[in-house]
């Protein structure tokens, strides 16, 4: 009967201590998480939620916390590799460890495929985020972060599923309707971007990134002047935006508007002088008028800002010639010959060979 007595009361202490012990390792877990939504003691988080896996080496939330507040301390708080490549490996092996522990860990597999997806490693931050979703799938969350991977690995169909599934959860969020509406310019359904790009504005009349992206699209459908009319929005919401005014200036030469146009590049090379596409367009719209002068000089910019811009010398070279400088233009042929433009050869068969 003592012998029994003692047994039990070796069980009881032992179930005390254990209990003790577990009560331990919650208090460091809730202590790290406090310190986690401070968004500033990543490291003191981190100490405590050694200390609850030290005392609990199951604890897969103190595995999956440590692991994020590592991520989240190498990627945006540690001066020391701050300039250096991120790897994140310690937090991925502390993420795997939770996930190894709970299989059904949902926001672990989300979370290791942010991570993944950070270091560019899109098709295994996609296998995390189906995982993530087969556990749980009405979260929007995982949806989000598949369809941006599925983007950038140009799955453009995948990407729209995503965004179906996204948009049947938040019908009204104009962020995923204008990203659906970029997938499908991915697979040149130019109408259907239209139409979503559309549905965003009537959600959100000042969201200049629709407008930008409506005309876009309008440029593939030939609708310049449709184009135009985006474009305006565009400049009225952000007037310093140098590629708005390029982009417009370029639908003004389609409609064959050189003046029109050379004033829009005019304001894109007062916002931004260091483009030289700008200046080579703006030579294209001057030649197209006979200003064969300024044409000249801008070409000679564009070339000055990219010496190997090939089609400037090709261009500079009609110039030239226009101009009457035979032997400058058929220098200028020959040096875009050299950089790979073949109609240059044509040029000096035509004009260079007497």
């Amino acid at each position: 009967m003592k012998r029994t007595l003692i047994y039990l009361c070796i069980i009881i202490i032992s179930i005390s201590i254990h209990g003790f012990a577990q009560n331990d390792a919650e208090n460091y877990f809730k202590s790290g998480i406090k310190k986690q939504l401070s968004n500033t003691n990543y490291k003191g988080a981190i100490l405590d939620f050694d200390k609850a896996i030290e005392i609990n080496p199951k604890y897969a939330e103190a595995y999956f916390n440590r692991g994020y507040c590592k991520y989240m301390w190498e990627a945006f708080y540690d001066s020391l590799t701050k300039d250096k490549p991120k790897d994140f490996k310690s937090a991925i092996l502390d993420i795997d460890k939770a996930i190894e522990i709970n299989r059904k860990y949902n926001e672990a597999y989300y979370q290791r495929g942010e991570i993944k997806y950070r270091l560019n490693d899109y098709q295994g931050a996609i296998h995390d985020y189906d995982q993530a979703i087969k556990i749980t799938q009405k979260e929007w969350s995982y949806y989000s972060g598949r369809a941006i991977a599925k983007l950038e690995i140009k799955d453009y169909k995948g990407a729209i599923k995503d965004y179906d599934e996204l948009l049947s959860l938040s019908p009204h969020n104009q962020y995923f309707i204008v990203l659906r509406g970029n997938a499908k310019e991915g697979v040149k359904d130019y109408k259907g971007a239209i139409k979503d790009y559309s549905t965003a504005i009537e959600i959100s009349p000042q969201y200049e990134d629709a407008y930008r992206e409506r005309a876009d699209c309008k440029i593939e459908c030939k609708d310049f002047q449709g184009a135009i009319q985006d474009y305006n929005k565009v400049i009225e919401l952000e007037p310093n935006n140098t590629d708005a005014y390029f982009l417009r200036g370029n639908c003004k030469v389609y409609l064959q508007d050189y003046r029109g146009s050379i004033l829009d590049y005019d304001k894109s090379i007062k916002i931004d002088p260091k483009d030289p596409n700008v200046y080579y367009n703006r030579g294209i719209s001057k030649d197209k008028i006979e200003d064969f002068k300024g044409a000249l000089e801008d070409y000679n910019i564009a070339i000055e800002l990219k010496p190997n811009y090939s089609d400037a010398y090709h261009n500079r070279g009609i110039v030239k010639l226009e101009l009457g400088d035979k032997n400058g233009a058929c220098l200028d042929w020959s040096k875009a010959g050299e950089l790979g433009q073949s109609k240059s050869y044509e040029m000096i068969k035509k004009y260079c060979g007497k």
